[in-house]
C-alpha cells in the first residue's frame, strides 16, 4: 500500500514538459468565461478547476489525438451536443435504493470472465453497471447502461456549451483547436453522463474497470453524489516506462488496484491525485494461472525461435501513424533476419478476432503475407483461451513494438525485446535496457545484435522489471481485489 499525492516530478524531464505548460496553461484561462461556465457546470473548487483544465490541455496533444473527427464534424458536434444528450439519455427517472458497491463492467461477458467473482465474495449490497446496457444480463441487480441517463440540470446547463466554442477556438493552444474543443467537450460528457448516473444509482463504492483517463469529471460527479471510494482496477497493462503518454496526466481516484509496484511512480510522474495504490496482479494474466502452471512444470517444447504479437494494421486498428509505422519497420527487419537465415522460426501470433470481426483478421493476415511473405507462421486466436500465453511458452523470444504480451513473457520467465522505432519516447516501454531498444533510426545491425544476445541468454525465472509490472502471478487476483473492497467498506462503516 502506498501513498500519492498531486506534485511535480521530482527530476526535470524534457519529455514531460508539457505537464508544466498544462498547469501554466490552466492559470492563464482560468479567468475566462468558457472556464468560469466549466466550473458552475462542474460545480467545483479552483484548484479542482485547474486539474481538470490540465487534463483537457494533455489531451488534447497531438499524441493523443488521431484525428478520427474532422473539422466539421467536431465543430457540429460541438453545437449539436446539447440536442444529442436530450435524444439519447433518460431525463426523467428516479434513484433506486443506493448499493454498498457499483461495479461498472463493460458486458456479460467481461463481467463473467473478470468480475463476477469479485462481485460474489463483496459484503453488502451490489449493482452490476454495464457500459453497453443491461442486454444479455438475467439478474435483477444490473442497472440501464452507465452512459445512459443525465439530470435536467446538466441537460439544460450544456445548451451554454455552444457558445464558449468562438473563445475556446481562440484559446487553444496554437495548431491544436479541433482536438482542444473535442477534449473540452469530453470533459463535460464524461461530468453529465457520471453524475446522472449516481443520482440514479447511488452507492458508496464504485468500482471501475475504466483506467484509461481517470477523468476528473467522474471523480468530481461521484464525490458529489456518494460518500465512499472512487476505485479503478487496471483493465490492461499501461505501457509505457513511465506510463508517460499524455493521456493518462492529471487522472483523479481515490483507490487504485494496479497490476505492480511500478504505477505509484507512474502517478507521481504524471501528476495524477490517488489516496492509495495497491497491486493485486493482472486479471488477464491470472485467469489461465491453472493452465499455464500445468504446462511449465512440463516446459513445452520450442516450436518457435521469435514470437510477434499482433498489434493490428492501419486502418483496422485506432493507432497513430506513428505507431503503425514503427511496428512496419520492426516486421521488416524480421523479414531482413528470416531471408538471412531460413532456418529461422518466426511465429505472429494473431490477437483474439470475435465474430463479426473477420475482416481485421483477413486485412492483418493479408498485410503479413503480402509485405513479409515466407517470414511469419501465423498462429490463430479463435476462442481467446490463452492460446497467446501457450504460444509465449513454446516460443524462445518475443519481440514487439508496444505489447503487453512482453511484460507477461517475462513474467512467465520467458525473453522479451521492446523495440522503439517510432522517434516518440512516451513509446519507451521497457525501463531495463536489456529487453528494449530506442533507435528511431531503426539502425539493422544493432536489432540483429540484439536478437542474438537474447536468443542465447538464459533467465532462471521472472527478471525484476517483470516483477514490478506483474506482482502476483497466483490466480488469487479477484480474491485480493475483493478483500480489498471489504476492507474498504469495513473501514467506511
Amino acid at each position: 500500500m502506498s501513498d500519492s499525492t498531486h506534485r511535480k516530478s521530482p527530476q526535470p524531464d524534457p519529455t514531460l514538459a508539457y505537464l508544466d505548460d498544462a498547469e501554466e496553461f490552466a492559470l492563464a484561462v482560468r479567468s475566462t468565461w468558457p472556464f468560469r461556465y466549466l466550473r458552475w457546470f462542474l460545480r467545483c473548487s479552483e484548484d479542482e478547476l485547474d486539474l481538470v483544465i490540465a487534463k483537457i490541455y494533455c489531451t488534447s496533444l497531438p499524441v493523443n489525438w488521431t484525428g478520427r473527427e474532422g473539422p466539421a464534424r467536431t465543430i457540429t458536434a460541438s453545437i449539436f451536443h446539447p440536442i444529442h444528450i436530450l435524444l439519447t439519455k433518460s431525463l426523467f427517472w428516479r434513484p433506486s435504493a443506493p448499493a454498498t458497491f457499483d461495479l461498472e463492467t463493460i458486458d456479460p461477458v467481461y463481467f463473467n470472465r473478470f468480475f463476477a467473482g469479485i462481485h460474489d465474495w463483496l459484503n453488502g449490497t451490489r449493482r452490476i453497471s454495464p457500459r453497453h446496457g443491461s442486454a444479455g444480463f438475467s439478474r435483477p441487480d444490473v442497472s440501464e447502461s452507465i452512459h445512459g441517463t443525465v439530470s435536467l440540470r446538466s441537460a439544460l446547463l450544456l445548451f451554454l456549451a455552444p457558445i464558449c466554442i468562438p473563445r475556446l477556438l481562440a484559446l487553444a493552444p496554437r495548431g491544436r483547436a479541433l482536438p482542444f474543443l473535442q477534449s473540452f467537450r469530453r470533459t463535460l460528457s464524461v461530468y453529465a453522463q457520471f453524475e446522472g448516473h449516481f443520482r440514479r444509482y447511488p452507492c458508496r463504492h464504485f468500482v471501475t474497470f475504466s483506467d484509461e483517463e481517470n477523468h476528473p469529471s467522474r471523480w468530481l460527479a461521484f464525490k458529489q453524489f456518494c460518500p465512499g471510494s472512487l476505485v479503478a482496477v487496471q483493465n490492461a497493462e499501461r505501457c509505457g516506462a513511465r506510463m508517460a503518454d499524455p493521456v493518462f496526466a492529471f487522472g483523479v481516484v481515490d483507490l487504485h488496484l494496479t497490476f505492480g509496484s511500478y504505477m505509484l511512480d507512474v502517478w507521481t510522474t504524471m501528476r495524477g491525485v490517488v489516496t492509495r495504490i495497491l497491486t493485486v496482479g493482472s486479471l488477464g494474466l491470472n485467469e489461465f494461472h491453472g493452465p499455464i502452471t500445468t504446462a511449465l512444470s512440463t516446459p513445452p517444447a520450442i516450436a518457435h525461435d521469435i514470437l510477434v504479437p499482433d498489434q493490428g494494421v492501419r486502418p483496422h486498428n485506432q493507432m497513430p501513424e506513428v505507431f503503425h509505422l514503427a511496428v512496419g519497420k520492426l516486421l521488416g527487419h524480421l523479414h531482413r533476419l528470416k531471408s538471412e537465415r531460413p532456418g529461422l522460426r518466426i511465429a505472429y501470433q494473431l490477437r483474439h478476432y470475435p465474430a463479426g470481426w473477420e475482416t481485421h483478421r483477413n486485412a492483418v493476415v493479408s498485410w503479413l503475407e503480402s509485405r513479409y511473405p515466407g517470414t511469419f507462421e501465423i498462429l490463430d486466436n479463435p476462442t481467446d483461451r490463452g492460446e497467446s500465453y501457450f504460444s509465449i511458452l513454446k516460443s524462445e523470444l518475443v519481440v514487439t513494438f508496444a505489447s503487453t504480451m512482453g511484460f507477461e513473457a517475462l513474467r512467465l520467465g520467458r525473453k522479451a525485446l521492446f523495440v522503439n522505432y517510432s522517434g516518440d519516447p512516451t513509446r519507451t516501454i521497457c525501463a531495463d535496457p536489456r529487453y528494449q531498444i530506442d533507435d528511431p533510426q531503426g539502425n539493422y545491425p544493432e536489432f540483429v545484435s540484439r536478437i542474438d544476445d537474447l536468443l542465447t541468454l538464459r533467465l532462471d525465472g521472472p527478471p525484476e522489471i517483470a516483477l514490478i509490472r506483474h506482482s502476483f502471478f497466483d490466480g488469487r487476483v479477484q480474491d485480493r481485489i475483493a478483500e480489498a473492497l471489504n476492507r474498504l467498506e469495513a473501514g467506511a462503516s
